[in-house]
């Protein structure tokens, strides 16, 4: 059977990508020399790496006519790895490039042999006293041989286009089993690129062949599948940036929250930090895959809030008794100081002094010092002289 030979330099030559390779042959046949509309017998091309030669190859290229049909078609190539007297010519099969293959020239052969129909019109009839034949004229000949090379032609097309059809289909699915294994993040774009990349690959077959026709009832499900997943991963890309961002203030409230007491002041700083989290989890939707996770959170965050919230609230009042106390303290030694004071109304002073600090909290920035001037009050009340 037929063994075709496989590229030996794509890659590195020329791109081994069909579409790169049909962008790069693009911009250098844009920039080729135009055609001198002369017919061409010969040509003479640099066989270099397109990076090096690839405009000088594509303006002798230019020269060709695409309308034209050869009969026959030489190249002519010196050997880079082997010497050897002669010439090497490859017969076993067709010449593999990443556009697809070189047609190795196959002779045309019985084309005497072909129906009446083919030409569509009855050919002369030669009689002799053996017997009538038909026979094409010249003009038959070479008009069947046009025929005959555009049929082949299009088969041709038809197998390179099932041959792309066949590559595209195996990109998609390596490219959805990848994408399936993938850590969430920079694993999961580069396998949605890679399906990306197959589904355009489906774009690109050839048109108006059967294997167009396969791809496009094909695209239309892998389309749905891949949309699908854009969207999941997009929304997964999306919750997780907004769960990291609540993380981030999260983390600054719990920092801001240790080694108390602090200040009201403070403490609103906190309350805040625990509300811009939460805003930031609230920015989940519901059918966001991380939506669950983004919920528990929530319920944390808005918790801690509502602590922060507690003790700002709890250090206000603590340092409204205290500053209280002090002035009930400033008035009661004015009372004390004078010549004949009222002891009954320093007492209920005391009392009153007493109380305000008596509802300064444990745990706040105020109580240490309400713990000392409580003491002193009780003390000074039990030993207040009677009258």
């Amino acid at each position: 059977g037929l063994v075709d030979r496989q590229p030996a330099v794509a890659g590195q030559f020329y791109a081994s990508s069909p579409t790169q390779l049909k962008a790069d042959l693009s911009v250098l046949f844009s920039k080729a020399v135009p055609p001198a509309g002369k017919a061409v017998v010969a040509l003479i091309s640099p066989h270099a790496g397109y990076v090096f030669s690839g405009e000088v190859a594509a303006s002798s290229f230019n020269q060709l006519d695409p309308e034209k049909i050869y009969d026959n078609i030489f190249i002519l190539a010196s050997s880079h790895r082997m010497s050897f007297d002669g010439a090497s010519i490859y017969t076993k099969g067709n010449y593999e490039t990443p556009l697809g293959e070189v047609k190795v020239k196959e002779a045309q052969k019985h084309l005497d042999g072909l129906p009446v129909w083919f030409l569509g019109y009855q050919p002369q009839v030669y009689c002799s006293l053996f017997g009538c034949s038909w026979r094409f004229t010249l003009d038959e000949f070479q008009a069947a041989r046009k025929d005959v090379g555009r049929m082949e032609a299009k088969v041709f097309q038809e197998k390179n286009a099932q041959t792309q059809l066949r590559g595209a289909e195996e990109a998609f699915l390596a490219a959805k089993q990848q994408y399936e294994g993938a850590k969430p993040g920079a694993e999961q774009q580069k396998a949605i690129a890679a399906w990306q990349a197959a589904l355009d690959r489906m774009k690109e077959i050839a048109p108006a062949t059967l294997a167009e026709k396969m791809a496009r009832t094909k695209l239309q499900a892998a389309g749905r599948d891949f949309q699908e997943v854009v969207g999941d991963a997009a929304g997964r890309t999306r919750t997780n940036t907004l769960i990291e961002a609540a993380k981030t203030f999260a983390m600054a409230a719990a920092e801001s929250s240790q080694n108390p007491p602090h200040t009201p002041e403070e403490w609103e700083q906190i309350a805040g930090l625990w509300e811009k989290a939460i805003n930031q989890l609230n920015k989940v939707p519901l059918e966001d895959a991380g939506y669950i996770d983004a919920q528990k959170k929530l319920a944390e965050y808005t918790k801690n809030k509502g602590v922060a919230e507690t003790r700002k609230k709890t250090e206000s009042e603590s340092a409204g008794a205290l500053n209280r106390a002090k002035r009930l303290i400033a008035e009661w030694q004015r009372l004390a100081g004078a010549s004949n004071p009222d002891r009954g109304n320093l007492a209920r002073q005391l009392q009153e002094i007493i109380n305000e600090l008596e509802t300064v909290r444990a745990g706040t920035t105020a109580y240490s010092e309400a713990k000392d001037m409580l003491k002193f009050a009780r003390d000074t009340l039990k030993n207040l002289p009677s009258t």
